[in-house]
């Protein structure tokens, strides 16, 4: 009586396939019995249907400098809500939504899942060459520094210009008058 009176639309659509309440006592018999294929599927997937130890959770103990991005098909039936959430904490993340495609984003749409991939690399690359570059420059400062730290005896010892462009050296034996050098310029 309650399915039916909260929900006198279900008689009226199925009126065609049945005359009486069948659809109405159907439902209410639905909801009245102990859920016991939702409460099967639950019990047989809860260790395979849910993480056990949630990515979002962990991610924070990422090291920074790693880079992080997040490809999600634009009908996937899957939140994009983590991503953004790591986006929040972490602004170098990257989060590409793949136009068309669903959960499987590689194979909805190969070709843009493909170039999205590509795009990453090869910023994810650029990023490597330029932290390489700044790791051989600051070794290269290291060693002149220590260079300029000898006995001003050695001859030839350099010092960077204070610009630190290192394309461009002085003779630090030019910069010392001879009684600086002790003699040896």
């Amino acid at each position: 009586m309650l399915v039916q009176t909260i929900r006198s639309d279900f008689k009226q659509k199925y009126s065609s396939a049945f005359d009486d309440n069948t659809v109405s006592d159907y439902i209410y018999h639905l909801n009245a019995l102990d859920p016991s294929g939702e409460t099967a599927f639950k019990n047989m997937t809860v260790l395979y249907g849910w993480a056990q130890r949630p990515m979002l959770e962990r991610i924070g103990q990422v090291q920074a400098d790693i880079p992080i991005s997040f490809i999600y098909g634009s009908r996937s039936s899957i939140d994009s809500d983590s991503g953004n959430a790591v986006k929040k904490n972490r602004p170098d993340v990257e989060i590409k939504v793949i136009r068309g495609a669903g959960h499987y984003v590689f194979a909805d749409q190969p070709d843009d899942f493909n170039q999205a991939v590509l795009q990453i690399l090869t910023r994810t690359e650029e990023k490597d060459r330029l932290a390489a570059c700044q790791v051989s420059y600051q070794k290269i400062q290291q060693e002149l520094w220590y260079m300029c730290a000898q006995p001003a005896g050695v001859r030839n010892v350099y010092r960077p210009l204070p610009s630190h462009n290192t394309s461009r050296f002085i003779l630090l034996s030019a910069l010392l008058s001879p009684t600086q050098s002790h003699g040896y310029i």
